[in-house]
């Protein structure tokens, strides 16, 4: 028997144009603020709530991110969801979106 993968939605978000903090011990942290954000499927679907939405993401000297996403979302029956994921991207060549971005959302 063979496993069907059945999705669960589609995130789409709209970015502020990155706040860039270099040099910072820890590495340099570019902080993108979330604009619109979006989970659309056929299990879930909800729109930002609040502007209180950004990727706290940290870049290493090798152009490895890390990702510190936090949003709080609404579904259309009014419930409240707090997203949270954490993840790697490689952004040695920029942030353009062309890198894949591997992530554990939790909610």
């Amino acid at each position: 028997m063979a496993l069907e993968l059945i999705p669960f939605a589609t995130a789409t978000a709209t970015l502020a144009p990155p706040i860039m903090l270099p040099n910072t011990p820890a590495g340099t942290r570019v902080i993108f603020e979330i604009v619109d954000y979006r989970w659309e499927g056929p299990r879930f679907t909800a729109r930002q709530k609040s502007a209180a939405a950004a990727d706290w993401l940290l870049l290493g000297p090798d152009g490895t991110g890390t990702l510190d996403v936090r949003v709080t979302l609404e579904t259309p029956d009014g419930a409240v969801v707090l997203v949270h994921y954490g993840g790697r991207v490689d952004g040695s060549k920029g942030l353009g979106g062309e890198a894949p971005v591997y992530a554990a959302v939790q909610f």
